[in-house]
């Protein structure tokens, strides 16, 4: 290392550094990831709240008997044609 190289080092402050830098940044990254996965579970409801078993599932006979009887509820959504996009003149 050059003598420019280390009054640049001391004038930054950087000449004494912690030499366990490695292991709190490894240490924080994996609290950051373990926080990260905690926030995304809550939001997706990944592993839910709920208790196995709880879910509502759908009888399908009786499904096929509410669609059977209600005409409209087997009848599918149209979502009419819009005016285009921004690049609906390109292609």
């Amino acid at each position: 290392m050059s003598a420019g190289e280390a009054t640049l080092l001391q004038q930054a402050g950087a000449a004494q550094t912690d030499p366990d830098i490695r292991a709190t940044v490894d240490a924080e990254s994996a609290a950051l990831v373990q926080k990260d996965q905690g926030f995304m579970s809550n939001v997706l409801s990944v592993g839910g709240t709920s208790a196995p078993g709880d879910e509502v599932l759908v009888d399908p006979v009786a499904e096929q008997e509410r669609i059977a009887t209600d005409p409209t509820a087997a009848t599918p959504v149209i979502v009419p044609d819009d005016e285009g996009g921004w690049f609906d003149w390109l292609f």
